[in-house]
């Protein structure tokens, strides 16, 4: 969640907790990518691997397809594990890190 306001003289007041939270994770772990670098070589492992192509645009959180995708087609929760889990051993990040 990203908030932004107008606090008293003319102050402004950010709260980013999405990158309050990715930048405590590179403190504890070491990481020097950018959210940016992450994203995007994720998706490019995802779609290369056979077993998790069709997860790709779901992982980019991109609005389904079709109303096949919208209403009926989900992929299993447990699919998208087991592609988180790969993906986070392919990008060497140790799931138990900053835990």
């Amino acid at each position: 969640m990203k908030f932004e306001s107008l606090v008293t003289k003319g102050e402004l007041k950010k709260i980013d907790n999405i990158g309050s939270t990715f930048n405590r994770l590179r403190r504890t772990t070491k990481v020097s990518k950018s959210p940016k670098f992450f994203r995007k070589a994720s998706a490019d492992m995802l779609n290369s691997e056979p077993r998790f192509a069709s997860l790709t645009g779901l992982f980019l959180g991109h609005a389904p397809e079709g109303v096949a995708d919208k209403h009926y087609v989900r992929p299993p929760q447990e699919l998208m594990n087991h592609a988180i889990t790969w993906l986070g051993l392919r990008l060497g990040i140790d799931p138990n890190d900053g835990v």
